[in-house]
């Protein structure tokens, strides 16, 4: 028996590089691919190079052997649930799209929300008229501000 073909593997993983990369408006470099997989990119890049990952020929090589419906089942009962920024809705501006992903990765958004939320708390014990948990979630605030902009 030959192996599966490592033309088309490498044909493959290409083709998956660039859907993935679409969404973005800029190619995918292999180590943006690697982040999203759990692979190092070195890694992605050699399979793509030379097509030659045993795991995938063989997995490859299993799947074509089954009818199209069962093949699509089973990697679609596989696949996990993704939630993205790429979503059907959102796919029309790359632009809105693309910004909001570099505001989500800024490590300054995750205070941002934490000061929001304490300044709700602290509004919502103002309104039951608890000072001392005001306080609480006032102090909280100045600490969290002190150690993010200082």
């Amino acid at each position: 028996m030959q192996a599966f073909p490592q033309n088309r593997v490498k044909r493959l993983l290409l083709a998956l590089k660039a859907s993935l990369g679409r969404g973005t408006g800029a190619p995918l470099t292999f180590d943006e691919w690697g982040e999203m997989v759990g692979r190092p990119g070195n890694t992605l890049a050699s399979w793509c190079a030379d097509g030659e990952a045993h795991q995938i020929q063989a997995l490859l090589a299993s799947l074509e052997r089954l009818p199209k419906p069962d093949r699509h089942r089973m990697v679609e009962d596989a696949c996990r649930l993704y939630a993205t920024l790429r979503h059907k809705r959102l796919a029309h501006d790359f632009v809105a799209v693309i910004y909001m992903k570099q505001m989500l990765r800024d490590p300054k958004v995750f205070n941002y929300v934490i000061l929001t939320l304490y300044a709700l708390n602290a509004v919502r014990w103002g309104i039951d008229r608890k000072i001392a948990d005001v306080c609480y979630w006032l102090s909280a605030f100045a600490i969290t501000t002190t150690v993010t902009f200082l």
